[in-house]
């Protein structure tokens, strides 16, 4: 996970007023309110924490690791199925072939 191009929406302390946090925020746009990048940084981890040990995210990604082993599948099965059907493509060519120079 990349922290730095995450966002959380946050109500400042000063002002009270919603508005969006990225990782290198040091002011709120509303009021100018100052906040030390330690703490901004510590949100953000604390964030991370929280969303890898959810249920939810790990769920996520084993269904990602799912779809892409049926992605891997799909691939596989198509690839069999070309060769299904230009095995008797390519032997109606060499008999077309060979019966030509009889």
């Amino acid at each position: 996970m990349d922290l730095e191009k995450e966002r959380i929406k946050i109500n400042c302390n000063f002002c009270k007023k919603d508005f969006i946090l990225t990782f290198n925020t040091t002011q709120c746009p509303n009021c100018g309110g100052k906040f030390s990048p330690e703490e901004v940084h510590q949100v953000f981890y604390n964030y991370e924490s929280r969303l890898a040990n959810s249920k939810l995210y790990r769920a996520g990604e084993k269904m990602q690791k799912s779809g892409e082993r049926i992605e891997k599948t799909g691939s596989f099965i198509s690839q069999i199925g070309c060769f299904i059907f230009m095995l008797p493509l390519g032997l109606f060519c060499i008999w077309f072939i060979m019966n030509m120079f009889k």
